[in-house]
């Protein structure tokens, strides 16, 4: 299935980026994500979740290919990995090249070029800690909650509230390690990130705040 080439209207890293051909063309884009913490982005939500809908027989590990069988490490994460002639390349940027940098510019990258039009964070049952498995002192939780809007950056806001951390919190502060993906995308127009300017119906946010964050053991 081809390929679609969007305009990036963030610009931080790429002036264009590729999506999976299921995106091309289609009048409505759905992101229907889970509501949990992300080692190198911070969060995984509505914007992080289309992360994916970069395809890996591009921006792969082993690109070309077709048929990929490993992730976008070396080009997203470090980018060490050169892309294909034909795929839109890095612009010049100051972004440091690790992980916990570029991710969040990526991220707002290709929320630029395809924003979804309806976003729903799954939160009835989740982890904390990370995002799988693979992150060490994950724990299971039942937050019972679901967040959903047109807006995918302010339902983000909101859901990170819910999680009990500041969607507003400047690069490098918790629960972001670098780059505060929200903010990136707050700053160009691209949604609200201050909770008491969004409109929520439903359950109160004070209501619905649930910590993900594990309290430290006091001492003596």
């Amino acid at each position: 299935m081809p390929g679609s080439r969007s305009r990036v209207e963030v610009g931080d890293l790429r002036d264009y980026a590729f999506a999976s051909g299921i995106c091309a063309g289609q009048d409505v884009l759905i992101s229907l994500a889970k509501l949990k913490q992300h080692a190198t982005a911070g969060i995984t939500g509505a914007v992080k979740n289309l992360f994916g809908i970069t395809p890996c027989s591009l921006y792969g590990n082993d690109a070309p290919n077709e048929n990929p069988r490993s992730h976008r490490t070396r080009n997203f994460h470090a980018g060490k990995l050169k892309v294909l002639d034909g795929v839109p390349a890095e612009i010049d940027h100051h972004v440091p090249p690790q992980g916990i940098h570029r991710v969040p510019h990526i991220v707002a990258d290709i929320w630029g070029a395809r924003p979804a039009d309806l976003n729903i964070v799954e939160g009835v049952r989740t982890i904390r800690g990370g995002e799988g498995f693979w992150n060490r002192g994950v724990s299971v939780l039942e937050p019972k909650l679901i967040v959903a809007g047109r807006n995918g950056v302010c339902v983000d806001a909101i859901a990170t509230a819910v999680m009990g951390f500041d969607p507003q919190a400047p690069h490098g502060h918790l629960p972001f390690p670098g780059e505060n993906h929200l903010r990136l995308l707050a700053s160009v127009g691209f949604g609200e990130i201050a909770p008491d300017r969004i409109e929520v119906r439903g359950v109160p946010l004070p209501q619905a705040v649930y910590p993900f964050q594990r309290e430290k053991a006091r001492k003596g």
